[in-house]
């Protein structure tokens, strides 16, 4: 999640999608200058509730930063996220979680096939990007949602709207082949059952 006054704008983090790329790009723009002080804004926030939004998770939900800030402070924000194919996340999420030593799943997916990650996925760890950004009538809560596979373009969407220059540094990324050749007939489907919400509402395919 950053949050920029001056900027005026909120970014919903879904993990695995570019989101360490996103934050670096706009690292200096995610600021509150005060005199003789530069601190993130967490971190003097005014409110009631500042002691809670220092706590924020770095993958809070859009419905829980709305709840957090209050819904006139979040409709003056302009909210945005990136969602991902995913079938392609799940192929990086199996690939980070094994090289990430500090993953507190990794004792567990360490030791499965991708086939396996997938069943133990959606059978006991289901997480939707939809959750991230929906709230739970299913309505859209943020402005702006881009696509990874069009994340440069997209991402200079943001920045025109927000009045910024960044460019997208390429950090946090897994190296593998393309995510269709891990699937076979019975694991694709998989995906397309668990995550049909997602398919749904971000219109991907697996082709």
């Amino acid at each position: 999640m950053l949050l920029s006054e001056q900027h005026n704008y909120i970014y919903v983090h879904v993990y695995k999608v570019a989101g360490q790329s996103v934050k670096l790009a706009l690292r200096r723009h995610h600021y509150r200058y005060l005199p003789g002080l530069r601190t993130p804004l967490s971190h003097v926030l005014e409110s009631p509730q500042a002691y809670t939004f220092r706590s924020v998770e770095a993958h809070a939900t859009a419905t829980q930063l709305r709840d957090w800030l209050g819904q006139e402070k979040w409709d003056r924000l302009y909210s945005f996220s990136f969602v991902r194919n995913p079938w392609d996340w799940q192929v990086s999420l199996y690939h980070f979680i094994q090289k990430n030593k500090f993953n507190y799943q990794r004792r567990m997916v360490s030791s499965m096939s991708f086939d396996e990650y997938i069943r133990w996925r959606v059978q006991e760890d289901l997480h939707l990007q939809k959750d991230f950004i929906y709230d739970r009538h299913g309505e859209k809560l943020v402005d702006f949602v881009g696509r990874y596979e069009n994340l440069g373009e997209d991402f200079q969407t943001v920045c025109r709207q927000i009045g910024v220059k960044a460019e997208l540094p390429h950090v946090n990324a897994s190296s593998h082949a393309t995510f269709r050749s891990y699937y076979n007939d019975t694991t694709a489907s998989l995906i397309a059952e668990a995550f049909a919400a997602d398919i749904d509402a971000f219109g991907y395919k697996f082709e």
